[in-house]
Formats: C-alpha cells, sequence, structure tokens
C-alpha cells in the first residue's frame, strides 16, 4: 500500500491511556527510501515510534507481540539485568562486534580486568585463543578511540 507523505494536519496528542504510539507499516513498494523518509521524520516530530515490517508474517508477528505485552510491566519486557562484574564485563565486551562471551572468559583469563584488556597491545590481544588481529584491533579501536563526534558538535 503506498501511503501518502502530504501532512494534513497534526496526529491527535497521546492521552493519559496512551503513553506509548506505534506506526506499524508494511513496506511493499518497490523504491520507498523516499516514503520512509518522509515516515520517519514525521514519526520524530509526532514522539511515535515507527516499525517497518516487509511482509504480512512479520507485521503480524509485531500486532501478536504488542498484544501481548500491552498490559504487562515494563520490565518484564527489558528481562533480568546481571548486575555483578562479571555480568557488566559481558555487556561491555560484548557489545563490540564479534565478541562473544567465550572470548570475555579467555580475555578476562588472560587479563584479569577491564583495565588490563584495555591496556593489552594489539598484538597481544589477537595472541588469545578465539581472537586473531580483526577482533583484536576492534577490541583495541574500541578502548582507544576517542569519544568526541565531530559531526554533532557545533
Amino acid at each position: 500500500a503506498v501511503v501518502s507523505t502530504q501532512s494534513t494536519g497534526a496526529w491527535p496528542a497521546a492521552t493519559s491511556a496512551q503513553q506509548h504510539r506505534v506506526l506499524l507499516v508494511q513496506v511493499d513498494v518497490p523504491d520507498s527510501a523516499s516514503y520512509l523518509e518522509e515516515l520517519s521524520r514525521v514519526s520524530i516530530l509526532s514522539s511515535c515510534t515507527l516499525i517497518l515490517a516487509w511482509s504480512d508474517t512479520e507485521a503480524a508477528r509485531y500486532i501478536e507481540a504488542y498484544k501481548i505485552y500491552e498490559n504487562k510491566p515494563a520490565d518484564m519486557l527489558q528481562g533480568s539485568k546481571d548486575t555483578s562484574y562479571t555480568g557488566t564485563v559481558n555487556r561491555l565486551l560484548t557489545s563490540i562486534k564479534g565478541v562473544n562471551k567465550t572470548d570475555v572468559a579467555r580475555l578476562r583469563a588472560r587479563y584479569g580486568t577491564i583495565r588490563g584488556i584495555a591496556g593489552a597491545s594489539r598484538d597481544s590481544l589477537a595472541a588469545v585463543p578465539g581472537i586473531g588481529p580483526k577482533k583484536a584491533e576492534k577490541i583495541n579501536q574500541s578502548f582507544n578511540r576517542t569519544f568526541k563526534n565531530n559531526r554533532w558538535i557545533g
């Protein structure tokens, strides 16, 4: 279905019963980039979550999931969070693309702490079984790149 991107006015404000608004769109047009860009803009301006589905089945699964969780508390969606040191180290290191929990265990066995891992050289990291030069580079870059992103400053 082709969705008109012409604005006909503001979306109604969310009531107290509607704390979260979701726009589920099934994308079924070949060149959808311009439509999706406009939908994204409208969603942001309307404080609405945009979810894209690429098939009937995917759209139905999103609706089913929302219906299952609509009256559940937020912590049920979030799941339990391991707040121990080990859990924190696992979350931190597995957030690096390609690093899994087995890699984290091997890195901790070799270096002991995050400080030890962060201070290790690329060559030393690459020597850990299962890490190799590509993962070592990603790990090293994760700890040594600057947080400042010039695109967003100024």
